[in-house]
């Protein structure tokens, strides 16, 4: 069994995750933690942390959405369909 160290590079900072890769699975990769995906603010288009102390969270028609600040959340709240993009039919 081998353990990989993966690191990224972050907007705040470097983050470090680890994949085991268990060579008796035939090729098969099993992954034990993965690099978390930088979340974007729907208002400012920041990017934010997904796990952040400082996030705001929203929930609109069933879809949750994370903003950097109360601020930014607050602006959504009043005008939700002035961010959210409609795919084209």
């Amino acid at each position: 069994m081998r353990t990989i160290l993966i690191i990224g590079v972050l907007a705040f900072g470097v983050q470090l995750s680890t994949v085991t890769i268990n060579e008796s699975t035939q090729g098969q990769q099993k992954t034990t933690d993965t690099v978390k995906k930088e979340l974007i603010d729907p208002v400012c288009k920041m990017k934010i942390r997904p796990k952040s102390s400082t996030n705001e969270n929203y929930t609109y028609e069933k879809a949750n959405y994370t903003f950097c600040s109360a601020t930014c959340k607050n602006k959504f709240v009043a005008q939700p369909t002035k961010y959210i993009k409609k795919p084209k039919n």
